[in-house]
């Protein structure tokens, strides 16, 4: 097994970099990815953002949401989570075995003085909370397995992050964020370790500690592959906000209308407004609208007998 070594932060090139090793970067040769991202939130594959991620409160603290290629839940990233890849070429050995990739990242931690195990779900636990949550998907001949380590990850912006509305708003959901405890490795290290030397420990354990031999340099042509896929994927909101799932969302709006929306591809396809007042002119203005703040602005900006301002903000927040 080769690794990567990557320093980048930035989530936007690391999503990008995680993808091109994985469907576009033909060697024969498996590879362990190991990264940190810069404050995001990162949902899953098949997820809906608008369901999943509290956005008045990312939206306040300019805190950007990106959607990766693997399925699983909602993630709250900063500097003090990390990131690792499994990226492997047999997939009929390896898919669905969770504990053939976590079994050495928990005897790893247990060495450390982290009495942790894994779970059937797939999570690596310790005291019944969460320290590792994981997920796998397949392309063809490959297979990857990702999972992120909460080091020393802020939880109370984790915690305010993630949010679910009340039932009644949101339908047709598909994977739903676990929201039971989470808590961090760094808490119970037997030796106090920064994060930079535990992912060297990591790292050196699952790969060796010659690393010089153990590399795959990305050259000038894959960087600029990279950075494609960054641009015209992982930056679009067709990718992170139009592939999400159908979904219907019913909002009362000032006491003077019960407003339902169903949403496909992040687009508002259909609309019912339940009101003794003349409300063509919104629904005409809602319908073939993106469900975002800069769209609704534009398409309502001609109905002037309501507050549009206010009826944004509470559709989507």
């Amino acid at each position: 097994m080769l690794t990567i070594i990557n320093n980048e932060t930035d989530p936007l090139y690391n999503l990008a970099l995680e993808e091109y090793v994985f469907k576009h970067l033909h060697i024969n040769e498996d590879i362990l990815l190991i990264w940190q991202n810069k404050n995001s939130v990162i949902i899953g594959r098949d997820q809906n953002p608008f369901r999943e991620v509290n956005c008045p409160y990312t939206h306040k603290n300019k805190i950007p949401m990106f959607r990766r290629l693997t399925f699983g839940e909602t993630i709250y990233h900063d500097l003090g989570t990390i990131n690792y890849s499994f990226i492997v070429r047999d997939v009929k050995e390896n898919f669905d075995r969770y504990n053939i990739f976590l079994d050495p990242i928990v005897k790893i931690l247990n060495e450390l003085g982290v009495p942790s195990h894994l779970e059937s779900d797939g999570d690596i636990c310790l005291e019944g909370l969460r320290i590792s949550a994981n997920t796998q998907t397949y392309h063809r001949n490959k297979m990857i397995h990702h999972g992120v380590l909460f080091f020393n990850t802020n939880l109370e912006k984790l915690d305010q992050v993630i949010e679910i509305p009340t039932k009644s708003e949101f339908e047709y959901d598909i994977v739903k964020t676990k929201h039971n405890g989470i808590t961090n490795i760094k808490e119970y290290l037997k030796e106090d370790l920064s994060i930079k030397q535990f992912k060297k420990y990591l790292l050196d354990k699952l790969i060796g500690e010659d690393l010089i031999d153990k590399q795959y340099k990305l050259d000038y042509i894959d960087k600029t592959k990279i950075k494609k896929i960054a641009k015209e994927k992982y930056s679009t909101w067709e990718w992170n906000y139009g592939e999400s799932p159908k979904f219907i969302i019913k909002k009362e709006f000032d006491n003077r209308m019960m407003i339902t929306l169903i949403v496909e591809k992040g687009i508002i396809n259909r609309v019912s407004i339940d009101s003794f007042e003349n409300v063509m002119a919104l629904v005409k203005g809602l319908e073939g609208s993106r469900f975002d703040e800069k769209s609704l602005k534009e398409r309502l900006r001609f109905c002037t007998t309501i507050d549009i301002d206010k009826l944004i903000e509470t559709l989507l927040f």
